[in-house]
């Protein structure tokens, strides 16, 4: 079937998710976060301006099968386990929307990079 239209024109909610479900990097995820990061890095150090960031983005992502996009999500489960509500209302000012949001966390989890969290444990204690 043809992936790239598939991927912008997917149903909301194709993954059905609890509206709580929380999300965790993995340690795929993790590595992914800081490849970008170094990508990223390495543009401004070589001074490419928009475009160069842009492709190496592009790059990045179309190695794991995401959007460039993804990344700002995997960035923000940095700070630890969100909703996809939380995620968007911490992306509000770049324009995510909760639909957007989700779309990000069904590609990143479809590509091993974020885990459902698994409920009914306890969360961890501090210390």
């Amino acid at each position: 079937m043809g992936h790239m239209i598939e991927s912008f024109k997917r149903p909301p909610g194709s993954l059905r998710w609890p509206p709580r479900q929380r999300f965790l990097l993995t340690q795929l995820g993790r590595e992914a976060c800081e490849e970008r990061g170094e990508a990223i890095a390495a543009s401004r150090a070589a001074n490419e301006g928009r475009d160069g960031l842009e492709q190496r983005e592009r790059e990045w992502a179309d190695r794991r099968s995401i959007e460039p996009g993804d990344g700002i999500f995997l960035a923000e489960l940095l700070e630890g386990p969100q909703t996809a509500s939380q995620l968007a209302e911490r992306l509000a000012d770049c324009g995510s929307t909760r639909a957007e949001a989700q779309a990000a966390l069904d590609r990143l989890f479809k590509a091993g990079l974020v885990a459902a969290e698994t409920r009914g444990q306890p969360d961890p204690q501090p210390g």
